[in-house]
């Protein structure tokens, strides 16, 4: 069973003020490891591409935009798809990346719950 973390802000402070808790989901798993999704504005491959408990960083688009938002969803779809995810820790309270999760066929997700977020989930007040 893969385990994805997406990471969906901006900056190297919040990747590592969430590392911690990167860590103790990782630690949960069957292989010790997650695959993380960041934004290339974290420098997360720069960073973590040693941390043993990170299988695969996949670098999310930073662009914004309609049409740039759409291929992102697909971008992502297409990658949850790939790697085989089976559970996915949200760290972000947008619904884009909820709804590629169940699109993927994801059954176990997890979010912050915020706003619309909360529907698309598998599970609440984790």
């Amino acid at each position: 069973m893969k385990t994805a973390i997406i990471h969906s802000y901006n900056g190297m402070g919040d990747l590592i003020w969430h590392l911690p808790y990167i860590h103790a989901l990782a630690k949960e798993t069957k292989e010790k490891k997650i695959i993380l999704f960041s934004k290339k504005t974290t420098n997360a491959n720069e960073l973590l591409s040693a941390d043993p408990y990170i299988e695969k960083i996949i670098d999310l688009d930073d662009n914004r935009g309609l049409f740039t938002n759409i291929l992102s969803f697909l971008k992502i779809l297409k990658s949850l798809k790939e790697n085989n995810i089976e559970k996915i820790w949200i760290f972000h309270e947008s619904i884009k990346y909820a709804i590629a999760s169940i699109a993927a066929g994801i059954k176990e997700r997890y979010g912050y719950e915020y706003g619309l977020q909360k529907f698309f989930l598998s599970k609440k007040n984790v």
